[in-house]
C-alpha cells in the first residue's frame, strides 16, 4: 500500500503526502488493480451534505442517499477537510458537532430514511 500511495504522489510530481492524497479516488483506483474488501455501509458526507443535514434540507442528500447500495451504519466526515472553505461551506467545530447531533439523535435515520434500494432492511447494526 506504502508503495502505491507513494507512486501516485510521484507519478503526480508531488514531493511530500499530504492528508488528502489518500482519499476515495486514489482507494477506488486502488482497488481496480489490488482487490480489497470493501464495506458497502460506510458513507462519507461532504461539508455540502453535513449542512443540508443540520439544515434539515436534503436536497443532494437525497440524491446521495438513493444511491447508496444499503443502510448506512456509519458516515467518514472528512475531518481532514476541518478549517477549510468547501463547497461554499466552512467546515469548522460547529458544523461536525451539530451534524453528528443530529446523526446521533436520529440514529442515522435523517440519511437512511431517503434511501430507495432497501426500503424494509432495518439498520445493520441492529438499531
Amino acid at each position: 500500500m506504502r508503495l502505491a500511495i507513494e507512486n501516485h504522489v510521484i507519478g503526480g510530481q508531488k514531493t511530500t503526502i499530504t492528508k488528502l492524497d489518500v482519499g476515495t479516488h486514489f482507494l477506488t483506483q486502488l482497488r481496480s488493480i489490488l482487490p480489497y474488501a470493501l464495506l458497502e455501509n460506510i458513507g462519507i458526507l461532504s461539508p455540502a451534505l453535513m449542512r443540508e443535514i443540520v439544515l434539515n434540507k436534503p436536497l443532494e442528500l437525497i440524491e446521495y442517499a438513493q444511491h447508496v447500495s444499503m443502510p448506512l451504519a456509519c458516515v467518514n466526515l472528512c475531518a481532514s477537510l476541518e478549517g477549510l472553505h468547501i463547497q461554499g461551506v466552512v467546515a469548522n467545530d460547529a458544523l461536525y458537532g451539530a451534524v453528528v447531533n443530529v446523526l446521533l439523535a436520529s440514529r442515522g435515520e435523517v440519511i437512511n430514511k431517503h434511501q430507495t434500494k432497501n426500503p424494509n432492511e432495518s439498520n445493520p447494526l441492529g438499531f
